[in-house]
């Protein structure tokens, strides 16, 4: 039985170096081929903007990025990154066929259905006092349609300028 636990032990020693010899051999590597991951993100990143906006965020992102401390901070801004050059480009897309008037009509439609909804809320708490967790649940889905709402009134302030032509 000793002998056993000691090669147990011995064993359990040589996959420990091993694995530590491994993480060290690939903690290298991701260190090695991190400034070309991040320079692909923001080669990424940029081609997602439009033309127009390219080149200026191409030399912004690419000195902010050297800038910024650590190899996982520079990993961590590129993709930020790309996800700015998304919205940047889905907020220069013009909302097309959606008027002034559709968004006015359809803001006062999800107002009227909160008010409505509020209403068959508070019938229920005077009808049952026990759905306390349905009316909670209730005024997070009104606080969510407020929200939507908002939303609504939220457009492209270039989008005008692209409908008129």
């Amino acid at each position: 039985m000793g002998l056993t636990n000691i090669a147990v032990a011995a064993g359990i020693f040589v996959v420990g170096v091993l694995g530590a010899a491994v993480s060290r051999l690939l903690a290298d590597e991701a260190k090695a081929w991190t400034p070309r991951a991040v320079k692909t993100l923001i080669r990424v990143a940029v081609a997602r903007l439009p033309e127009a906006q390219r080149s200026r965020r191409d030399e912004e992102w690419q000195s902010h990025v050297n800038d910024t401390p650590g190899d996982l901070s520079k990993l961590i801004t590129a993709v930020g990154f790309i996800i700015a050059s998304r919205r940047i480009r889905d907020f220069s897309i013009p909302i097309i066929g959606i008027g002034k008037e559709v968004r006015i009509r359809l803001q006062l439609t999800i107002w009227l259905f909160a008010l409505i909804f509020a209403s068959i809320l508070v019938q229920m708490a005077v009808r049952d006092k026990d759905t306390r967790e349905t009316i909670i649940i209730g005024f997070a889905v009104i606080c969510l349609l407020m929200m939507a709402a908002k939303m609504t009134v939220i457009k492209n302030p270039h989008a005008d300028e692209r409908e008129a032509n």
